[in-house]
């Protein structure tokens, strides 16, 4: 559950605090059981939760404190045509690469999709890079 969670970026934060229980009991595991090499692996895994949970303290400091304070946050601007195809070409590009190196994607097909989505990508980086940066209205 916490790792669907962890998929899902406006629950991110609820699989965050969901998983960092277990990655404790795992890393506590591994360190006194002395396996070799993985209190590294899940250590990092550790650290990464804990930067997660850092990443989204505005959300969850209400639990810790009885007077949290108010922080206006930045109302998120809505996207642009161009960022929409460059994520769009970018997920292509991910998923022609994903599917084309596990041989789902016939080699006929793979090295054209992935030419055009990475040409896609760069067309929308050029022009992105062109026009001036938007601030979010606060």
């Amino acid at each position: 559950m916490a790792s669907l969670l962890l998929l899902i970026p406006a629950l991110a934060h609820l699989g965050a605090m969901m998983f960092f229980p277990i990655l404790v009991n795992i890393f506590v595991i591994t360190v006194t059981m002395d396996f070799k090499g993985t209190p590294v692996v899940t250590g990092l895994m550790l650290l990464a939760n804990l930067v997660l949970l850092a990443w989204d303290y505005h959300r969850w400091r209400a639990l810790l404190t009885t007077n949290p304070p108010s922080i206006a946050t930045p109302e998120p601007l809505p996207l642009s045509t161009l960022e929409r195809i460059g994520f769009i070409a970018g997920a292509a590009c991910g998923i022609t690469f994903f599917l084309g190196t596990r041989s789902l994607v016939p080699k006929f097909l793979m090295m054209p999709a992935l030419a055009g989505a990475a040409l896609a990508m760069v067309c929308v980086l050029t022009l992105a890079a062109t026009r001036p940066w938007r601030r979010a209205r606060i």
